[in-house]
Formats: C-alpha cells, sequence, structure tokens
C-alpha cells in the first residue's frame, strides 16, 4: 500500500509521524480504557505488523489497511478527535502519548499473540465456540483475554 492508495481522509495520517498514528490509534479504538487496555490495542496492530498478511507488513499500513481499524475508516468523529486531543483533553492526549510510546519501546506483548479484538456488546455479534460473543467471521479464532471493553483472540 502507498499513500496514493489511501482515500483523501487518511492522507495526513500516512504523512504524520508513527508516534501520532499510533495516538490516534489509541484514542479512537480505546479512549476510556485504561492504559494497559489502550495499550493491548496497539501491540494488536503491532502482532499484525510482526505476522504479514493481507493485511500489510508494517504499522502503518496495517492500521490505514482498509477496514481494519473502524476509528480510521468508519469515524470521522473519532479521527477529528485524535487529530486535535491535545488541544481539547492534555490529560487524555498524554495518556494516548505513553501507550504509543510504549509500544514503540517494544514494552513485551502483553496479548499473547493476538490479532484481533472487539467489543462483545457490538451491534452484529454473534455466539462463539468459546461461549463468547464476536463477529461471524471469527468461529475459527482463540479466546486470549478480556480487558475492560474489549475481548482479545489468536488465530488457532
Amino acid at each position: 500500500m502507498t499513500r496514493d492508495d489511501l482515500p483523501d481522509h487518511l492522507k495526513p495520517f500516512w504523512d504524520a509521524p508513527l508516534i501520532a498514528l499510533l495516538r490516534a490509534l489509541t484514542v479512537g479504538e480505546a479512549e476510556g480504557e485504561a492504559r494497559i487496555g489502550k495499550f493491548m490495542v496497539l501491540w494488536v496492530a503491532r502482532n499484525r505488523a510482526l505476522t504479514p498478511w493481507w493485511w500489510g507488513d508494517d504499522l502503518r499500513t496495517v492500521i490505514l489497511f482498509k477496514a481494519q481499524f473502524s476509528c480510521m475508516w468508519f469515524s470521522f468523529q473519532d479521527r477529528v478527535k485524535a487529530m486535535t486531543l491535545a488541544l481539547t483533553s492534555p490529560d487524555a492526549y498524554e495518556d494516548a502519548q505513553r501507550a504509543a510510546q510504549d509500544l514503540i519501546d517494544w514494552h513485551p506483548d502483553p496479548t499473547g499473540g493476538c490479532l484481533y479484538y472487539w467489543r462483545p456488546n457490538s451491534p452484529g455479534m454473534v455466539t462463539l465456540p468459546s461461549g463468547r460473543s464476536g463477529p461471524p467471521w471469527a468461529n475459527h479464532l482463540v479466546f486470549g483475554c478480556q480487558v475492560g471493553h474489549h475481548d482479545f483472540y489468536r488465530d488457532i
């Protein structure tokens, strides 16, 4: 994937420093979660980058790949919030910044290799073989853990 492959609304994220992109992902996907929850969401992106597949092979392409992280593709409000966070909420900005810096500094993976996460109470969820709620395409995944409002899963 290149910058030219992205819709216009994502091009500023392609051009931004990596820490700004990670901070935006943290805000968009894990706002309101404890710091460990934010860090785990970022580690899912890192684990995908460490497991190259159709979703990309580095953090930037994994995060910006079509429809992989809803805050980048579906929620305009989350993107605006992420880009203006330093001005509107200095504490949330600092929390997101710390989680992003922890990922860059390679603190150990708390997810156990998870490549997926979701909020089990989101619309459209079904009962998975694990007995937990998840998207219909996730029947083959193994439950890893729940942290905050997210369930984390890995491949078999």
